[in-house]
Parts: C-alpha cells; sequence; structure tokens
C-alpha cells in the first residue's frame, strides 16, 4: 500500500522565519507564545519530515501557530484535529 503524499511546498514561499510568504498573506508568529522561539526549528522539520510530534505545554501556541508554520512552508491545505468536536470548532474559527 502506498503512502499518500504531501503537497510540495510552493517555489518562493515561506522563506522567512517572521512569515509572510504563503499565498501572498502575512504570516506572523506573535513573539509572546513560547512556541515562537522554536519556529524556524519546527519549519526545518516540518520540511524535512512526514510526521512531526510537538509536545509542549498548554498555551505555548501549538494550537495557533504550528498551522500558520505550514502555510508559511507553501502547504495549500492543513488538517488539525482536536479531542473534542467543540474544541476544534473553536480553532477552525481562530484560524479562519
Amino acid at each position: 500500500m502506498s503512502q499518500p503524499s504531501l503537497p510540495a511546498p510552493v517555489p518562493g514561499q515561506g522563506d522567512s522565519a517572521a512569515g509572510g510568504a504563503a499565498g501572498g498573506v502575512g504570516i506572523h508568529y506573535d513573539p509572546a507564545l513560547p512556541i515562537a522561539a522554536h519556529a524556524e526549528e519546527i519549519r526545518d522539520l516540518i520540511a524535512a519530515h512526514q510526521v512531526v510530534v510537538v509536545a509542549g505545554e498548554t498555551g505555548s501556541g501549538k494550537t495557533t501557530q504550528l498551522p500558520k508554520m505550514c502555510l508559511d512552508l507553501g502547504r495549500r491545505s492543513v488538517a488539525h484535529t482536536q479531542p473534542r468536536r467543540i474544541a476544534a470548532r473553536s480553532v477552525a474559527e481562530r484560524l479562519a
């Protein structure tokens, strides 16, 4: 059985750790969130590996900042899961 392929990054997009390239939309990582200090390292790992597990404290920015990193890398769609349907809807509304 073959593995599904991920969308390829769009050339010329996602070149800035501060964001701002994906689809012409400026992406900003909130510097107040702990995950922002590791944005470049996490983006490199996402670009190099099909699966990346990120663990961090509640409120560290995983839910809101990781999808931005994927979009900044040129991904055209991002799947996001939450343990409860209400939480998933809330996150989708915040990110949209």
